[in-house]
């Protein structure tokens, strides 16, 4: 996360974000980056608070993790065939 005031003269105090919706307790970021491991959609909010307590508005970013390899499979008839055969 990289937060800029409009202001000149004017520092951000945090930068916080939250996971999974509104019901998340807001988390002060202390470490970059964020790393999401787990698989899954994962619906992250964040925001900044200036030095003077206003904060921004939340803004949503959805990431999806997927781990899970595909699986291939086929119909056809094993060994050599004489006719055209569906993969």
């Amino acid at each position: 996360f990289t937060a800029v005031h409009p202001t000149v003269g004017v520092g951000i105090k945090r930068t916080e974000y939250r996971t999974q919706g509104e019901t998340e307790a807001w988390q002060t970021v202390t470490a970059q980056p964020l790393i999401f491991a787990d698989e899954g959609v994962h619906h992250i909010q964040y925001r900044s608070i200036d030095v003077t307590n206003n904060e921004e508005a939340p803004k949503d970013l959805i990431i999806g993790i997927d781990k899970t390899a595909p699986a291939t499979t086929h119909t056809s008839l094993t060994g050599w065939q004489r006719t055209p055969q569906t993969v």
